[in-house]
């Protein structure tokens, strides 16, 4: 007998959420929350419109780069259209570099890249400055409605 071979499989997904400006109600309800973002460690954003439907894909989102690898995503409270992304994974030592932080404002459709400027002051042009030659990982990020304002934290990792 051969081996069965499966090409439903996820991998190490590092980034999967629904979005909330899905509000088709093709169950029923005003919301139905079918469409959902996927990301793994291989890169890409991944989109799958209806996840009820046994027979759905998962095509890819244009607006990244198709090898990026994604760790972490926040959608803004203020606009469901719009969700940042972060890149790298710091679980692999520096093998999974990928370059911070990115931007859509229309769900994906296309993309950014978000200058990330560090909290505390900092020399940003000494030549061993690892978080200034790229070398960080985002592990988290947070988008806070601050009366109406949107706010972004972000977490940054990095290796040596």
């Amino acid at each position: 007998m051969g081996k069965k071979r499966t090409s439903n499989v996820g991998g190490r997904t590092r980034v999967t959420y629904d979005d909330p400006s899905d509000v088709e109600a093709n169950n029923g309800a005003s919301t139905d929350y079918n469409k959902l973002f996927s990301s793994g460690i291989g890169g890409g954003l991944w989109v799958n419109n209806d996840i009820t439907d046994v027979n759905s894909i998962y095509p890819i989102i244009p607006g990244l780069t198709e090898n990026l690898n994604l760790s972490a995503y926040a959608i803004d409270p203020n606009d469901s259209m719009t969700f940042y992304i972060g890149t790298s994974e710091q679980y692999t030592a520096g093998a999974a570099v990928e370059n911070g932080l990115y931007k859509t404002i229309d769900r994906g459709s296309s993309c950014t890249e978000v200058p990330v400027t560090p909290a505390v002051p900092r020399n940003l042009n000494a030549p061993s400055d690892l978080f200034t030659a790229g070398i960080f990982f985002i592990t988290d990020i947070i988008v806070w409605d601050n009366n109406g304002t949107s706010e972004v934290f972000v977490g940054v990792g990095f290796t040596i």
